[in-house]
């Protein structure tokens, strides 16, 4: 992570607490919920300094927001942290969002990681997460790429190797916000003759809307990521999910550091109907309709 450009859900700041999204004087002590699941938690990736970290004398704590060690005990193995060395110049620290037994406490919590090199002791500060009892009701969105994803600033590792087993990488959040209300469109394409306008083919499209009340600036900044991911999907309350084909998130700042978001998604619930317009009198029949990867037959008439 670099300063103000977060790649991954859960913000990290090194050696300085105060860095926190929360502690910003502009934040008012406000925290922005970064909900996350007692038994996953959700994903994040930790970008250093090669050598940085010496996985034997590292230490991962849960923290309550006066600093109390909620847990007692160095959770780096339970949670199954994952150290991948020397890519693109850099050691990175990964949690995949594997399950964690048992399961971590409810509330809201910050972790840090102190690991000491010769003889010398640098901690990182995680922002604060909102663990909830129960997250299957609520709107997880998920997003990643097929390889890492490198650019001029950092990278996102999604694929790595390590004694023989491959690993990938994907990122999710969850919103208690619900998608709803759908915007229908229609585009047509054919030709005018004699006044009239003759279809050739007409395309009905479906976009699923959905409003975020609270973001904080880390977590716009993952979410800029969703857009230039190979795969998104988003699964709703009642555990169905929707295959992204485009997704738009549009942030717009409201008081002190939190933004609200406009998202809008386009899955393959488009319908296609393609014809022969010969004339305003002449009926056009059976022609073919696609809705998304499903061909259904139809008919349908031009005119009268």
């Amino acid at each position: 992570m670099n300063i103000n450009n977060n790649f991954t859900p859960l913000a990290w700041h090194k050696g300085d607490i105060e860095l926190q999204s929360n502690r910003a004087s502009y934040a008012f002590g406000h925290i922005v919920p970064l909900i996350a699941s007692k038994n996953t938690l959700i994903p994040f990736q930790l970008i250093i300094e090669i050598g940085e970290i010496d996985v034997s004398a590292s230490d991962v704590r849960l923290h309550t927001i006066d600093g109390t060690d909620a847990v007692g005990e160095n959770l780096w193995n339970r949670m199954g942290m994952y150290l991948v060395r020397n890519k693109y110049g850099k050691d990175v620290l990964i949690f995949r969002g594997t399950e964690i037994t048992p399961a971590l406490p409810i509330g809201q919590y910050y972790f840090t990681l102190a690991s000491t090199v010769n003889n010398v002791t640098t901690t990182w500060y995680s922002d604060v997460v909102t663990i909830a009892p129960d997250v299957t009701k609520m709107t997880r969105m998920r997003w990643y790429n097929v390889f890492d994803l490198v650019f001029g600033e950092g990278f996102i590792v999604h694929r790595w190797s390590s004694r023989g087993e491959t690993y990938t990488y994907q990122n999710w959040m969850y919103f208690m916000e619900e998608l709803g209300m759908p915007e229908y469109t229609v585009e047509e394409e054919g030709d005018t003759r004699d006044g009239l306008f003759y279809a050739s083919k007409i395309v009905s499209g479906k976009k699923y809307k959905m409003q975020i009340a609270q973001l904080s600036e880390p977590m716009c900044d993952a979410l800029r990521f969703v857009h230039l991911s190979d795969f998104v999907d988003i699964r709703d309350g009642y555990l169905r999910t929707y295959n992204c084909d485009n997704v738009l998130i549009t942030p717009e700042w409201q008081d002190g550091a939190v933004a609200s978001a406009s998202v809008e998604i386009t899955t393959d619930t488009f319908v296609k109907q393609v014809g022969n317009a010969m004339s305003a009198n002449v009926p056009v029949i059976g022609q073919t309709g696609i809705i998304g990867d499903a061909v259904i037959g139809s008919t349908f008439t031009i005119g009268a």
